[in-house]
């Protein structure tokens, strides 16, 4: 099958991270992806390229561009692909314009919703109704966004909907679990958040819940993997609130697996999620868990048992949650184990790709 990927960029971000690594396996299996980003390539597009993957961008201008939708169409045409795959608001919308410009020759449109959108003002709302008639198979990451798809009406048909949680690579049974609290020479806790520096993911709240966990008296760095356009007022945030030598912004990381293994806590601290891969790496590295209960996190975390969850945008009970798994080995520990075994039992990759497998085989075969 071919296969076109469409994305707003492949700057690093957990959709854009988790779309490299479908593409990786379709490729595998002996499928042809291609992939197309509306706006620009991005730093991971260049993995794809070396490995031989077809990458170009539209330099999609800020507003809708018909420009941009005419050369999609074109390229739909001309490479006749079996399946196109859209992820998330922008390419959507110019995946459903381009493929009604392709008439006749329309492609079978597959779209990802991985959160529920920010941005919800009535003309959105009122254009994903429109816009959704054109979609052959919709699939979201949780049951929040599901209860979206739906009650929005951007998904009319529940039998062209499907519910695919998100996976990552698992680690053996017994592999490599030693927990940071047995390591040899650990003096210092290593808090560790992963994600883009913006706004959704509330890095503010975070920073001032780590100024109270140093004022309790505990050793502790904050390692902040990620970058984005908040930067520069989150550095200088930490140094207000005169943190700024524990914590450590150490931007986009191809050794995020390493970074987290070392680690003590895992934090994320998001206003709005879906159903978050930086997460369940998190989980399937054996670092407990303290997250804020939002979207898809209390699908993935059960309270008390495989993380602990915490109310958004209170530092008080993120501080406090994180103090906990400091202060109690035990409960770490437990944490820890019981999140690796529901990452085991749940959230496999290979079985998150043959479920996508699936949906791109039935949608071709109604031609």
């Amino acid at each position: 099958m071919r296969i076109l990927y469409l994305v707003n960029s492949l700057e690093v971000g957990g959709v854009e991270v988790l779309v490299t690594r479908m593409i990786a396996w379709i490729k595998a299996k002996g499928h042809s992806p291609s992939v197309i980003c509306l706006d620009r390539l991005g730093a991971i597009s260049q993995g794809l390229l070396q490995s031989g993957i077809p990458v170009c961008s539209l330099n999609r201008p800020p507003t809708l561009s018909l420009q941009t939708a005419w050369l999609l169409a074109q390229q739909l045409r001309t490479e006749k692909y079996d399946v196109l795959h859209t992820h998330n608001w922008g390419p959507f919308v110019y995946g459903v314009l381009s493929s009604c410009l392709t008439c006749s020759d329309r492609v079978r449109h597959v779209h990802t919703q991985h959160s529920v959108p920010d941005d919800f003002r009535k003309i959105r709302r009122l254009a994903g109704r429109v816009l959704g008639l054109g979609v052959d198979h919709w699939i979201t990451v949780s049951e929040h966004v599901t209860d979206f798809l739906l009650q929005s009406k951007w998904c009319r048909d529940h039998r062209k909907l499907s519910k695919i949680l998100n996976g990552v690579a698992i680690r053996e049974e017994g592999a490599g679990l030693e927990g940071p609290h047995e390591q040899e020479g650990i003096t210092e806790a290593s808090i560790v958040c992963v994600g883009r520096l913006v706004e959704v993911k509330d890095h503010r709240t975070l920073l001032i819940a780590f100024k109270r966990v140093i004022e309790k008296g505990k050793r502790a760095i904050l390692i902040l993997v990620g970058d984005g356009p908040l930067r520069n007022e989150l550095e200088a945030l930490s140094q207000q609130l005169g943190i700024a030598n524990a914590v450590r912004f150490v931007g986009y990381r191809s050794d995020v697996q390493e970074i987290l293994q070392r680690g003590t806590v895992f934090v994320l601290s998001s206003l709005s999620e879906g159903n978050s891969v930086a997460l369940l790496e998190a989980m399937a590295a054996g670092l407990p868990v303290v997250a804020t209960d939002v979207g898809g996190n209390s699908e993935i975390l059960e309270h008390e048992k495989t993380g602990l969850l915490v109310p958004p945008a209170d530092p008080n009970a993120l501080s406090d949650a994180i103090l906990r798994v400091l202060d109690d080995p035990r409960l770490s520990k437990s944490l820890s184990q019981a999140a690796m075994n529901a990452v085991r039992q749940r959230y496999s990759f290979d079985a998150m790709m043959a479920s996508y497998l699936r949906i791109y085989q039935g949608v071709r075969g109604r031609k």
